[in-house]
């Protein structure tokens, strides 16, 4: 069974590099987590320590298990910001991280789903990046590897458990989207046909 493959998605980053780094820097702060998603999460409630992160797009109603600074890309990066648009109708809120301790394998929601994320920054984050089977936190780690034409990719919750490894010195940020249904299944079929080299079957 297939459990990650990049996504045939066109490159996505800000529109201005120095202006989205003047914006993390002052904007950005640690996310605190407000309530338990599922049994297999890594973390507690009330952690504050495992990232730090920015909202940069919202719709009203959506709530998150994880709290955070917020900052409008709309206006500021309109080609960022329609890029996340064309994914998807259903995308209702979108968050930078950056993971700030070694994160045992785990799942998000423990649910048959596919999730969409993206490296929007990164050194060295694809030999960080793993996956494990589900149910075995300390087995055998599969690492991502990523082609050139896309930074995005999907995994799928329930048949795959993630982890990422942390060095201080190849910091990354990942773009997370969170989405009501599950648009990402559009992607799957035309994904791990163009990016079969690429794709992680357990």
């Amino acid at each position: 069974m297939i459990v990650f493959t990049p996504i045939d998605l066109p490159l996505i980053e800000p529109d201005d590099w120095d202006k989205f780094w003047d914006i993390w820097n002052n904007h950005c702060g640690y996310l605190q987590k407000v309530r338990m998603n599922s049994s297999t999460s890594a973390t507690p409630v009330g952690n504050s320590q495992t990232w730090k992160g920015l909202g940069i797009y919202k719709k009203l109603g959506f709530s998150s298990t994880w709290s955070s600074p917020f900052f409008d890309i709309k206006s500021v990066f309109p080609k960022m910001y329609n890029i996340i648009d064309s994914v998807s109708t259903n995308v209702q809120y979108v968050r930078i991280v950056e993971s700030q301790i070694p994160l045992q394998s785990h799942s998000d929601d423990n649910r048959n789903f596919w999730n969409i994320r993206a490296f929007l920054h990164r050194k060295d984050a694809y030999k960080q990046w793993y996956f494990t089977k589900p149910n075995e936190p300390s087995g055998k780690r599969t690492y991502i590897n990523m082609p050139d034409d896309t930074n995005w990719f999907m995994y799928n919750d329930l048949n795959c458990w993630h982890g990422t490894d942390f060095d201080p010195e190849n910091k990354k940020l990942l773009l997370q989207l969170f989405c009501t249904g599950n648009p990402s299944t559009d992607y799957l079929i035309p994904s791990v046909t163009k990016y079969k080299n690429y794709t992680i079957e357990f």
